[in-house]
């Protein structure tokens, strides 16, 4: 089991995968790699108490005051065997409740624009077991590496009903059921190998990791 209350880099873990990389185009560390074989690695050491805890409640599968795992919902759950229909099925068959937003700048939450002035729209669905899914069905062209529709799997903080905005998002979790960073700050960044040349890669693979394309109904 991984123990999410240590969060730091395991050297000789990152000695082996630097080792592994040496036979890539890149001398850094992957994402996928670290992932697999040291997950707290991915962790940033300066994430707060409330994310570590919600991290070890997800991975000790622990119970909420309603009774369910917290994130057992979610956790099983496939994004890129579905589209967008039939992700607004599923909620509904497990009790997710829909929220109809719009993409709101972290900073400050104020609503974003596009080109022509327009809010960006995006679609959330609460679930009981403490876990969110977001849609953005007509993509988010305020993210320019990131800008076709598609959608994420994340997770409210451990005991916590609440989400309003982004700032109530814990950690996202990906199609195989890991949690992963829900953005940057929370990445570790500072991996041995990982350099000015090889950080942008790092964090592309883990946003693609993060977030899921929609694909089209048949």
């Amino acid at each position: 089991m991984t123990n999410f209350n240590r969060f730091k880099a395991n050297p000789f873990v990152i000695y082996c995968l630097l080792a592994t990389s040496t036979a890539l185009a890149a001398d850094a560390p992957r994402f996928s790699q670290v992932q697999e074989r040291s997950p707290e690695s991915i962790w940033a050491t300066s994430i707060s108490s409330k994310l570590r805890t919600s991290l070890e409640a997800y991975q000790q599968h622990k119970k909420l005051k309603n009774g369910a795992e917290y994130g057992s919902v979610i956790r099983s759950f496939d994004l890129g065997k579905v589209c967008a229909p039939q992700i607004v099925s599923w909620a509904t068959e497990h009790s997710c409740v829909r929220e109809n937003d719009v993409v709101k700048d972290p900073k400050n939450n104020l609503p974003l624009h596009d080109a022509q002035g327009k809010v960006i729209q995006m679609v959330a669905f609460l679930c009981p077991d403490g876990g969110v899914i977001r849609m953005k069905p007509y993509g988010d062209p305020s993210q320019p590496k990131n800008s076709e529709p598609n959608a994420v799997k994340a997770m409210r903080f451990f005991g916590t009903d609440k989400y309003e905005d982004f700032s109530d998002e814990a950690f996202k979790v990906d199609n195989a059921g890991l949690p992963v960073p829900k953005w940057p700050k929370d990445l570790n960044t500072k991996l041995p190998g990982l350099d000015s040349s090889t950080r942008e890669a790092f964090i592309g693979e883990w946003a693609r990791d993060a977030h899921t394309d929609l694909k089209a109904c048949p």
